[in-house]
């Protein structure tokens, strides 16, 4: 199930680590690890990303193989990898979403 997490406490609107939006919620979309480094999906609900960092679309570490197991896009689509301990250090809050989508 998708939760959405609050980045960053610092000023709303300002710059945040790694160009993210402070005070901007964004969907975390799964955790992998992916050749020994745990990696977190995230997308930006504005469909833009807007992060720089390590893991980003067009970082060098992606392999050709990391990017087919991933179904890498590049394209400015609002979603995107990053760290995963990254991810726990600039959110801050996490919240949880369930819906149970039962047929009677």
């Amino acid at each position: 199930h998708p939760m959405a997490v609050s980045c960053c406490d610092i000023k709303r609107g300002s710059s945040a680590p790694d160009g993210l939006t402070s005070g901007h919620a964004y969907t975390l979309l799964d955790v992998i690890e992916l050749e020994g480094t745990k990696l977190a999906k995230m997308r930006n609900p504005w469909g833009s990303e807007g992060y720089k960092g390590k893991w980003s679309d067009k970082d060098p570490n992606w392999t050709a193989a990391m990017k087919a197991q991933v179904n890498l896009v590049q394209a400015d689509d609002g979603i995107f990898w990053m760290p995963y301990e990254n991810m726990l250090s600039y959110f801050s809050k996490v919240d949880v979403g369930y819906t149970d989508a039962v047929k009677s």
